[in-house]
């Protein structure tokens, strides 16, 4: 009995002692001065961009537009298996339909390096949603310069 309960104690005093370095979840970056070509800054304030490159419509169903939207991320989460390795920005595919401007977001997938670009990062879970775009928003006037241009009636 006390080889065990010393057995024990001395377990647990090495299994408390032992450091594990866990690393952060997330690491502080900083983001690019200046818009790559090819990107519409959408938001003033933020890193939220439209990949210009990126814009399509089906012939089928030329009401629908898609598009991809770049946010450079400020703090980058520690998402792949390499100790260093974090996002830095996430790309959303979005579709746009044009006669009634609702705004789908059908994927998002992160990205190791700014503007989308890197070794993606693709969340098991994604969360689908539609939005009706509001006049007065930066992608609602993104949203009505895509329509005009490539919209058919």
């Amino acid at each position: 009995m006390k080889k065990i309960s010393l057995m024990f104690i001395s377990l647990f005093l090495v299994a408390c002692s032992s450091q594990q370095t866990t690393k952060p979840i997330t690491e502080s970056i900083i983001t690019p001065n200046q818009v790559k070509n090819g990107f519409l800054k959408i938001s003033p304030d933020g890193q939220y961009y439209a990949d210009i490159n990126s814009v399509w419509s089906e012939s089928a169903h030329n009401k629908l537009i898609y598009f991809d939207t770049v946010i450079n991320l400020s703090k980058g989460p520690h998402l792949y298996p390499q100790p260093f390795k974090y996002a830095k920005s996430i790309r959303q595919a979005k579709r746009l339909n044009c006669e009634n401007y609702r705004l789908d977001q059908l994927n998002t997938t992160y990205y190791s390096e700014f503007w989308g670009e890197g070794d993606p990062f693709i969340p098991k879970q994604q969360r689908k949603y539609q939005v009706k775009l509001r006049a007065e928003s930066s992608l609602a006037t993104l949203a009505q310069v895509l329509c005009t241009n490539l919209y058919k009636y």
